[in-house]
């Protein structure tokens, strides 16, 4: 196999150059929306907007697999106080599962807004009143 010998040249370097521009913004994500889903039953199920000092006593139930830990960390990040966690559960389940068990009771949990565009039964789901509430 010929071998590119130019002085200067760095193949590696050039590669990830050329992969960083073609790519650039293609693996942007945007930050999506954050909302909090509640049991229809919930005392802030009929507010408008969901504040986190309104939920620092609440129950937390995520998934195990993704997008869970990313939840949960993001739970943790919001909810974390000195001498104070939050309590989050994690389950083997799935999202239509995890929107089953909010509307049983088991807790409460958070979800982006794509999450919204399916309804459950007995589950509401409020915005965050902070515009920096998005999940990555």
């Amino acid at each position: 196999m010929p071998r590119l010998l130019h002085a200067g040249y760095d193949k590696p370097n050039s590669l990830r150059r050329i992969l960083s521009k073609r790519d650039r913004g293609r693996n942007r994500r945007a930050n999506a929306t954050c909302f909090a889903a509640l049991p229809e039953g919930h005392a802030l199920a009929d507010g408008d907007a969901i504040h986190w000092d309104s939920l620092k006593d609440e129950h937390f139930i995520v998934s195990r697999d993704a997008p869970g830990p990313a939840i949960h960390d993001y739970i943790v990040r919001r909810t974390t106080t000195f001498g104070r966690s939050p309590a989050v559960e994690r389950h083997g389940v799935g999202r239509e599962t995890l929107m089953h068990l909010v509307a049983l009771g088991f807790g409460i949990s958070i979800a982006s807004e794509a999450a919204t565009a399916t309804q459950y039964p007995e589950v509401v789901f409020r915005p965050f009143a902070a515009a920096e509430d998005t999940l990555p």
